[in-house]
């Protein structure tokens, strides 16, 4: 439906979540793997007007499943992207899907993460056109206070949630959250949090004006990111935000001699 809205211009995004979100209301985060993969596979006989019926290890149903559109043929080849953060995932993601959407924490992440995508896509027989977003979290501001504010709340809320060898690369651990995520679940104290977060755990992030945020993401363009994907909280103040990230997509569309 939302391909048609959108005049074919949609694409689907799907991921396992996060075990530790998922927790929280009781659902089991079992071989996300294969979940994933029976997903993508159901989802593409549907998107191509077939009747469906799984028997998978997740997927079951006995009756043939099918979807109605009004232009069926419109909505056949809708890109699937997968969200990965871990080697594995993001070696399906090469391997079943046409986009990847990693998440690359720190930016500099898109090297390893970069080369276990190929890893996924050496699986197939064709090399397909596949689209590697480089999805970071930024906090795009000219005050580098507010700036650093708005990045320390994403990063108090969701750092212990992270992949461990994603934090490995960092030099963190798990542990290094505890005292903030003490401060935000039993003091219930969000500022304290906050102050809690150091600079070592906003390396997770891109922070600052244009200048700051484009050398940043410079070196990964010079090694061929062409899809910079900016992710909450893009800053304290949202208008300033879209405006200093409009400066940097326009620095390397100009750079690259894309069209605008």
């Amino acid at each position: 439906t939302l391909n048609e809205a959108s005049n074919g211009r949609f694409l689907l995004g799907i991921s396992a979540g996060a075990a530790e979100f998922l927790d929280w209301i009781g659902v089991k985060h079992n071989k996300p793997l294969s979940y994933l993969r029976e997903s993508v596979a159901a989802i593409r006989q549907l998107l191509r007007g077939d009747s469906a019926p799984v028997n998978g290890n997740f997927l079951r149903w006995s009756q043939d499943a099918y979807l109605r559109f009004a232009d069926q043929s419109a909505n056949s080849d809708i890109p699937i992207y997968i969200g990965a953060m871990g080697p594995r995932m993001l070696a399906l993601a090469g391997e079943i899907a046409d986009g990847a959407l990693p998440l690359l924490f720190p930016p500099e992440r898109y090297h390893p993460a970069r080369a276990q995508v190929h890893a996924g896509l050496a699986l197939r027989e064709n090399t397909p056109s596949f689209d590697f977003a480089t999805c970071i979290w930024v906090s795009a501001s000219h005050d580098p206070i507010a700036a650093r504010r708005a990045l320390a709340h994403k990063v108090a809320y969701y750092g212990s949630a992270m992949n461990p060898a994603l934090l490995a690369d960092l030099g963190l651990s798990k542990r290094d959250f505890d005292p903030i995520t003490h401060a935000l679940i039993t003091r219930r104290d969000e500022d304290a949090a906050i102050a809690l977060v150091t600079d070592q755990m906003l390396r997770i992030g891109v922070m600052g004006n244009a200048a700051a945020i484009i050398e940043r993401l410079e070196p990964l363009v010079a090694h061929g990111a062409t899809h910079l994907s900016f992710g909450p909280p893009l800053g304290p103040h949202l208008p300033q935000a879209i405006a200093i990230l409009s400066q940097v997509i326009r620095h390397f569309q100009r750079a690259n001699n894309a069209p605008p």
